[in-house]
């Protein structure tokens, strides 16, 4: 069940947020390239190139919006008012004490790409313009051949994008002399709630993680209280949205009606159901809510994704390429002050208007998003686990 799970969120998520993925669609050739573009859910190399570069562009304008913010502010001399991006673990913490929160209104994004290439080895011309002027993607050569060297490089510099919350994305045995290219996308996000839950309100309670077992889990709840929310019948789940501060970032909470409806939602949702569409008709509602306090990481294995011998055709060299190896990392942690989230990858629906629920009880497994202006950031599962 769980692997069916993993394989559902990559399904779906690669319509929206993998990146790196539509790289390499544009530097296949065939029936790869066909293939990548259905699970992409694109037309076209063009239809990639106009939705991917209005993604970056947007996240990247989000990105100096909240640096904007944090510059303003800040004091001139403050050492970290330069780079929002830089924050120390201990300025992290601090963010996280409940009399500190109230103070501090900015929120962090960083989106990074690169692209490590063989020493010596270059991309063919139209490939790296898309990958420098569509995915804003810098470019660097190691030395696959020195493993351990690589492999830290690239680590290091994933763990730098991600405020060292994603760490160890490769392994020195996945680098070898026949290595050409490495893409790597990271993203970081942490956010303060509009609404703060109380920690004091936080208990722990049952939560069914299937028909047959409940376990106890933190709970956070909040009462009468205006959240915006919505029901899906095709979906057969309900959905909440919470704000963070800066309004430009939300969660996105998908709770289906029963049980053990996850698994169908993530089907319908990698079958092409427009979860937008779903999140656009959302209206805000007076609600007491009760959601979990979590922590998850996931490691996804994303070649399952990919055409079997792939047709890749991106060096100058013309050499015959094959993807070894795509995995995707992603932390999600949320409590009552927020969200601190991580992920690294290497390599019509109608509601139901004319009564709403007065509780959103999130007590059964659930997808959740994190959007910055309406684009899907992160999305992950919650099956059920203590926060740690």
């Amino acid at each position: 069940m769980e692997r069916q799970v993993s394989y559902s969120v990559a399904n779906f998520a690669a319509k929206f947020c993998n990146i790196m993925l539509a790289l390499l669609a544009l530097g296949c050739k065939n029936q790869s390239h066909d293939e990548l573009l259905k699970a992409l859910d694109m037309t076209d190399d063009d239809a990639i190139r106009s939705s991917y570069g209005f993604l970056t562009s947007t996240l990247k304008s989000v990105q100096d919006a909240a640096l904007n913010v944090a510059n303003k502010e800040r004091k001139p001399d403050d050492k970290y008012a330069n780079n929002i991006f830089q924050f120390s673990l201990d300025q992290l913490d601090f963010i996280g004490n409940e009399s500190a929160a109230a103070n501090i209104n900015n929120w962090v994004l960083n989106v990074a790409n690169k692209v490590y290439l063989k020493k010596g080895g270059e991309l063919k011309p139209d490939i790296e313009k898309d990958a420098r002027n569509v995915f804003q993607s810098s470019l660097d050569q190691l030395d696959f051949i020195e493993k351990e060297a690589a492999a830290a490089t690239i680590n290091n510099w994933v763990a730098q994008q991600t405020n060292n919350k994603i760490k160890d994305i490769v392994s020195p045995d996945m680098m070898s002399e026949d290595t050409r290219v490495v893409l790597v996308n990271a993203i970081y996000f942490q956010g303060l709630w509009v609404k703060p839950f109380y920690a004091s309100a936080t208990k722990n309670r049952s939560f069914r993680v299937n028909e047959r077992t409940t376990i106890q889990v933190p709970m956070m709840s909040l009462t009468e209280t205006y959240f915006d929310y919505g029901v899906s019948k095709e979906l057969k789940a309900k959905l909440l949205r919470m704000k963070y501060q800066g309004g430009q970032a939300s969660m996105v909470i998908v709770l289906p009606d029963e049980v053990e409806g996850l698994k169908s939602v993530l089907q319908k949702l990698a079958s092409g159901h427009n979860i937008m569409t779903d999140i656009e008709s959302m209206r805000s509602t007076d609600l007491d809510i009760v959601i979990p306090k979590f922590k998850v990481e996931t490691t996804i294995d994303l070649k399952k994704l990919l055409p079997n011998n792939a047709d890749i055709d991106m060096l100058k060299s013309n050499e015959k390429l094959f993807v070894s190896d795509a995995i995707q990392k992603a932390l999600i942690i949320v409590d009552e002050n927020g969200t601190k989230a991580a992920a690294c990858t290497a390599f019509d629906i109608k509601f139901m208007c004319a009564r709403y629920p007065r509780r959103f009880d999130a007590n059964r497994p659930f997808l959740y998003l994190l959007t910055a202006h309406q684009i899907p950031l992160f999305i992950g599962v919650y099956q059920g686990s203590e926060y740690a």
